[in-house]
């Protein structure tokens, strides 16, 4: 983390999501686990504010918990264990597809 260096800005009304593509595995990986999503969130205006992560493969996303956004930094992580698209484990493939999906949701 760089703190106030690099940010994303939620824009009103939420939910306003944000999207990031995520680098394609090593040819050698033959199996995934699961997704773990790491952010790293800070509030800094007035207000409520709420954040929550989400995968996005092929046209189906599963979300995370909404969790409440606060003046401190603070980390936040949730497990993908299977592929929103097929309801089944992740494969490199459908891996090398998915997007990490940000919400603001208050």
């Amino acid at each position: 983390p760089n703190d106030d260096t690099d940010y994303i800005i939620a824009v009103n009304p939420p939910p306003a999501a944000s999207w990031f593509d995520v680098s394609n595995l090593p040819a050698d990986v033959t199996s995934v686990r699961g997704i773990r999503a790491v952010v790293r969130s800070r509030k800094t205006d007035g207000g409520d504010g709420n954040l929550q992560v989400g995968v996005r493969s092929g046209a189906s996303t599963s979300l995370g918990t909404d969790r409440p956004i606060t003046t401190s930094y603070t980390y936040w992580s949730d497990i993908f264990e299977t592929d929103p698209a097929t309801g089944a484990a992740w494969t490199p493939t459908a891996i090398n597809g998915v997007k990490i999906q940000l919400n603001r949701t208050l």
